[in-house]
């Protein structure tokens, strides 16, 4: 259920509000989340994600310098990975339109959740027991939430530490050698170069928080919750609690209302990123981490290891949980079909029915997408690796 995970939400939303980059927050007197409808704070909001923007820009022209260059490959990797992965976090967080389409389909869930406590409060309670499942979903998401700040605190020591680390502001500002090497030593730089060490720091931490939030507080709760849902009414089907077929119906009209929500936000850009280029991360990821294990310094032991990390829970779990979804949804239908004195109405309604899915268009998560992406990531490892 929702309600379970709302400890996370607010913690990224607060956090996401002192960083002044995002236009949700979390309301305490309504328990919901309030979209902000301000024009200062929204363009406070665009302003920062149109200077992400040129930050990407700056990044994409350091690594073509250096590709240029080509005389320090142990330089042009991270810079590679740290341009991937910055692909793919603002696939997962940038945009307002976006974040308002997440902040809808979290308070339509939060109205539906208080709609079924005051309808089958029993049943809710029952219900609620932890699940493999939730387990899962609450470590993962205690997992990511924590990591935000930590990433940010372990990038502004490693920036600091060394100024002209590519592809950072650091290197293109600073008097640097192509392999990130600081040959200034006056006080007037180490100011700039301070300051930028902070705007470096600053932008990998809204960067985390944006696209964590977004993936899994949004997009991989809401999955889950459409499957404790599908539990709940498989325990209505049940003789001892048995609700009528008419209402149970109505409820999966419900949660397809929510299918649809879900759909419409992440389809564009978060499921696509998640289906396309996370496996292309992971693979760039995994195959650096081996080819130059010799050679790679203690940061790269941390932050290769964690990048892979992410996408492993962004393809497994999430992929998981939709498969399920599809599932579920189709069993309950059979199920219902099944029951005796079914009325030639409710038979056609229940026929109707399509299975919940998350889509992308025409296409749909399978059982088998996740260990198919899987296997495709290990196989694209591999060819790398002998070449």
């Amino acid at each position: 259920m929702l309600h379970e995970h709302i400890p996370f939400i607010k913690w990224s939303l607060t956090w996401m509000t002192y960083l002044g980059c995002y236009p949700l927050v979390w309301n305490p007197k309504s328990g919901r989340v309030l979209i902000l409808r301000k024009r200062a704070k929204i363009l406070i909001v665009k302003s920062i994600e149109l200077c992400q923007l040129g930050y990407f820009v700056a990044m994409v022209a350091t690594i073509v310098s250096q590709s240029l260059g080509g005389n320090c490959m142990a330089v042009l990797f991270p810079s590679v990975r740290m341009l991937l992965a910055t692909i793919m976090c603002y696939m997962w967080g940038m945009g307002v339109g976006l974040a308002e389409k997440a902040g809808c389909l979290m308070n339509t869930t939060l109205v539906f959740e208080n709609w079924l406590n005051n309808n089958f409060q029993e049943i809710v309670t029952l219900t609620r027991s932890r699940t493999r499942r939730n387990n899962l979903l609450r470590k993962v998401l205690f997992f990511m939430n924590a990591m935000c700040p930590i990433i940010a605190v372990t990038r502004l020591r490693r920036i600091h530490k060394n100024p002209c680390s590519p592809p950072n502001l650091g290197y293109a500002i600073g008097y640097c050698t192509s392999c990130g090497v600081d040959l200034v030593t006056g006080y007037a730089w180490k100011g700039v170069k301070l300051v930028v060490t902070f705007v470096d720091g600053y932008h990998i931490a809204v960067k985390a928080f944006k696209a964590f939030f977004t993936l899994f507080d949004v997009t991989l709760v809401a999955t889950g919750c459409m499957l404790d849902y599908l539990d709940l009414l498989e325990r209505m089907s049940a003789q001892s609690l048995r609700i009528s077929l008419t209402s149970r119906i109505h409820l999966y009209r419900c949660l397809q209302v929510l299918e649809k929500l879900l759909n419409s936000f992440g389809s564009t850009r978060v499921v696509p990123g998640i289906l396309l280029v996370a496996p292309l991360v992971q693979i760039f990821c995994t195959f650096v981490l081996i080819k130059l294990a010799s050679s790679m310094t203690s940061e790269g032991y941390i932050t290769y290891p964690f990048i892979i990390s992410i996408c492993i829970l962004a393809c497994m779990v999430f992929e998981t949980f939709a498969a399920q979804l599809g599932v579920k949804s189709k069993k309950l239908s059979e199920d219902w079909l099944k029951e005796p004195r079914v009325t030639k109405v409710s038979r056609r309604q229940i026929q109707s029915m399509q299975s919940l899915r998350i889509k992308i268009g025409s296409n749909f998560i399978d059982r088998a997408t996740a260990l198919v992406t899987q296997d495709f990531v290990i196989t694209q490892t591999v060819s790398l690796l002998l070449m």
